[in-house]
């Protein structure tokens, strides 16, 4: 049976249906089909390279769609906690201006309450004039200068500079 690019591409859709179907884990089952696929990109060289690259570049474009939507749905659920947050703020004030004791409906029971857990520390002095015995010292690489020092020859027996590497271009 030859190939025709029609049926390659339903071959690669049929693929990516395993791999939906398996939520993205790829299974022996999944890695047999690719295998045999692979193996069979002798024969259409061209026209299997194309399905291949269309089939990453389906999963590439579907993600970006989903990042997408998932950054539209994450900015409407901040509007909501806005939202949600200006009308507690409200509520706040109006039992706290008002001195009303707490009140209990069918759903809810509403009132002021005083926060548990570790009570919030207050410093009063600039950071710098803090005893040593209460500061904290982090020690951070500066991955900029010992780059810098790298590439301008300098040795540092203690790094290097890693070897690039290569990756697969689909334009």
């Amino acid at each position: 049976m030859t190939n025709t690019i029609y049926s390659i591409c339903n071959d690669m859709t049929a693929l990516m249906e395993l791999l939906d179907e398996k939520d993205g884990i790829v299974e022996q089952e999944s890695l047999d089909a690719f295998n045999a696929f692979e193996a069979e990109i002798q024969t259409d060289f061209v026209n299997k390279l194309d399905s291949y690259a269309a089939v990453i570049q389906e999963f590439e474009m579907r993600s970006d769609n989903r990042k997408t939507e998932a950054r539209r749905m994450s900015e409407l659920a901040k509007k909501d906690e806005e939202r949600a947050d200006m009308l507690r703020r409200r509520l706040f004030a109006l039992f706290q201006n008002n001195n009303w004791q707490p009140v209990e409906t069918s759903r809810f029971k509403i009132g002021l309450m005083v926060n548990g857990g570790k009570r919030k520390l207050q410093i009063h002095i600039d950071d710098e004039q803090i005893p040593n015995e209460y500061v904290e010292v982090i020690r951070v690489n500066n991955t900029e200068a010992i780059r810098s020092a790298l590439e301008s020859g300098t040795e540092l027996g203690w790094a290097s500079l890693a070897e690039r590497t290569k990756r697969l271009s689909i334009r």
